[in-house]
């Protein structure tokens, strides 16, 4: 599945559900009382996924398998690193696989403070709630480590991921990714970096299945890719 980059899309999708679907059908897709607690929602609908994805924001998709589209209960609530996120309780679309979205995001997101959080508890939170049942998703560190450049030994260095999936560094060169490090031939004045990886999920309790995909972009100089 391709997941939206901003889900501020989605919350506007939400507020103009009236206009997208006339009035007749916004009663049925926007007003119906079919909330569902978080309790019930896999043995209702189908098995869900936690699906976050952190690139210089942090937009989480929580997706239900089944042929119905479920809504969350109105007192469902979402923590991101103890930051209250926004959220789009579903219960109106769906696509090949099932019902989306359910989502969480912010409309700012408050880096500084999570950042600072992560530094202190080495790892990331997402907490999500209602009346029924709290879940719990605990992925390792995903904002208190910055992407470096060491150029002595010529290499990036992402500290706590511990297998860097992808990498891309302008000026283009021949990369070797060994765990946490991105080496470059000696001698390169990399001056931007985009970096990708997928964590591993040390809790996922309440959901089927969590995933997280962890994206960096620096900048080290002045000289950018077109």
């Amino acid at each position: 599945m391709t997941l939206p980059n901003d889900f501020g899309l989605i919350a506007s999708m939400v507020k103009t559900c009236l206009l997208v679907f006339g009035a007749a059908g916004a009663l049925a897709a926007c007003s119906q009382d079919n909330s569902t607690a978080l309790k019930d929602l896999s043995t209702t609908y189908g098995d869900t996924t936690i699906e976050i994805v952190a690139r210089s924001q942090v937009n989480v998709l929580l997706h239900v398998n089944g042929d119905s589209c479920p809504t969350l209960s109105d007192d469902a609530v979402a923590m991101f690193d103890g930051q209250q996120m926004e959220v789009s309780r579903g219960g109106y679309a769906q696509d090949a696989t099932g019902c989306y979205p359910i989502a969480f995001w912010f409309n700012k997101f408050p880096a500084d403070v999570v950042s600072q959080r992560e530094r202190t508890s080495n790892g990331a939170e997402m907490i999500i709630k209602d009346a029924s049942q709290t879940w719990h998703i605990a992925p390792t560190q995903m904002f208190g480590n910055e992407l470096t450049n060491d150029t002595v030994a010529s290499r990036l260095v992402w500290p706590n991921v511990d297998n860097i999936a992808t990498a891309v560094v302008y000026p283009t060169v021949d990369l070797r990714i060994a765990g946490d490090n991105v080496y470059y031939p000696a001698g390169t004045n990399v001056t931007f970096a985009q970096v990708r990886a997928f964590p591993a999920v040390t809790l996922c309790d309440g959901p089927g299945t969590c995933s997280v995909d962890l994206q960096r972009d620096v900048t080290f100089g002045t000289s950018l890719p077109l």
